[in-house]
C-alpha cells in the first residue's frame, strides 16, 4: 500500500520493486515528465541519426528531434496517454 508523503499534496513515495505501476488515471504530470525524459535518453540518438541521413547537417536533425520531443511534452496528459507507440509519434 502506498502512503502519501507528508508535505507533498497528493504525492506518493517511490514504488517498491514488487509493487505494480499505478493505473494511468493515477499518473501525475511528474510521472509523465520522467517518462518523456527516459524516452528521450533512450531514443534521441537513434532519431537524430535517422533524420541526419536525410538532411544536410546533424544540427538540423538535432533541432527536429528536440522539436518533436517538445511537442510531445506539450500534449495534455490525456492525449499523451492515448499514444500507445511514442516512437511512431516522434518519427
Amino acid at each position: 500500500m502506498l502512503i502519501a508523503e507528508e508535505g507533498v499534496t497528493g504525492g506518493f513515495g517511490p514504488l517498491l520493486d514488487d509493487e505494480p505501476l499505478p493505473p494511468p488515471d493515477r499518473l501525475t504530470e511528474a510521472d509523465l515528465k520522467h517518462d518523456i525524459s527516459l524516452l528521450y535518453r533512450e531514443r534521441a540518438a537513434r532519431l537524430i541519426s535517422h533524420f541526419a541521413s536525410a538532411l544536410p547537417d546533424r544540427a538540423s536533425a538535432e533541432e527536429i528531434v528536440h522539436e518533436a520531443f517538445a511537442r510531445f511534452a506539450a500534449l495534455s496528459v490525456a492525449r499523451r496517454l492515448l499514444i500507445v507507440r511514442p516512437d511512431a509519434y516522434l518519427y
